[in-house]
């Protein structure tokens, strides 16, 4: 048997928009994947910034994979269970145990491959699975590992910061984060004073 094709995307999310889910979508289908998991940080490592209650998170990532396809795309809520910060390399390991015979590709962006050397273990990381960073178009990057894929990635112009402002200003946000989504903001309230 053919072992499975993961990409894992990890990140805050916070919240999911089209941007997050038309690079899984684009990743998933470049490299033939099997699926691709969303990972939302439960606390990270590398931001100080205020994020939406973890459940809330995970409920609009579930609300926005509705309407893509779910057999191809899910979320994994594995880093709530660490209860602490969370590091690509624990949560990497952790898959493994559930996947014993997937093949994982994690996927970050060019910013955050800038300083992966600054990451936990950050060969580990590259052992474990191929590290598939989405650079900008004619951007050369070096190589740090033999398992590093280089995608150049359709430029989708949407920043969470700029959805979570426009949606405090009242603002629409039509066209940046599925409906269902949008229909679950309204409903909780969320980032209105």
């Amino acid at each position: 048997m053919n072992s499975k094709k993961i990409g894992i995307f990890g990140g805050s999310f916070n919240p999911i928009h089209f941007g997050h889910l038309k690079t899984a979508e684009f990743v998933l289908k470049s490299l033939k994947l099997n699926k691709v998991i969303f990972v939302p940080v439960y606390k990270p490592c590398h931001r100080d910034n205020i994020l939406l209650d973890y459940s809330q998170r995970v409920e609009l990532i579930k609300c926005a994979l509705n309407e893509f396809d779910q057999k191809k795309m899910e979320v994994c809520e594995i880093e709530k269970d660490f209860g602490e910060v969370s590091y690509t390399v624990d949560t990497l390991k952790e898959m493994l145990k559930l996947y014993p015979k997937a093949t994982f590709y994690e996927i970050i962006g060019e910013d955050s491959y800038n300083y992966f050397t600054t990451w936990k273990e950050y060969k580990t990381i590259c052992e474990l699975s191929y590290l598939v960073v989405l650079s900008r178009e004619g951007k050369e990057l070096e190589k740090l590992h033999e398992n590093v894929i280089f995608i150049n990635n359709p430029l989708v112009d949407i920043s969470a910061t700029d959805i979570r402002k426009k949606i405090k200003n009242r603002e629409s946000i039509v066209g940046l984060i599925p409906n269902s989504c949008i229909e679950y903001i309204k409903d909780n309230c969320i980032w209105r004073d």
